[in-house]
């Protein structure tokens, strides 16, 4: 679901499995602009279905990814690859 009454910002909500809850994502507008190209910066990737809502997100206003750069993630890269998010770089990597 996608919600965009605010005046600078964009939400998003999504079901996370990792965490079984309702999440939401908010992004400012002006990251969002059309034809844009952009890096996801995380701590730590712990939730697949929080970047799968991020590219839902950054389709819907024709935003490019181009890399998702995290220090952590507990997923494996192939896992993370399957969402093709553009160019990965992770600092540790603890698969399950």
């Amino acid at each position: 679901m996608l919600d965009v009454r605010g005046k600078g910002v964009v939400t998003i909500h999504y079901v996370s499995k990792a965490h079984r809850e309702v999440r939401f994502l908010t992004v400012p507008k002006s990251c969002l602009q059309s034809e844009r190209k952009a890096i996801v910066v995380d701590i730590v990737v712990d939730d697949l279905d929080k970047l799968s809502a991020l590219k839902t997100l950054m389709a819907k206003f024709k935003v490019k990814l181009l890399a998702l750069v995290a220090l952590q993630t507990q997923h494996s890269i192939l896992e993370l690859e399957k969402l093709e998010l553009g160019e990965i770089k992770i600092l540790y990597s603890r698969s399950r």
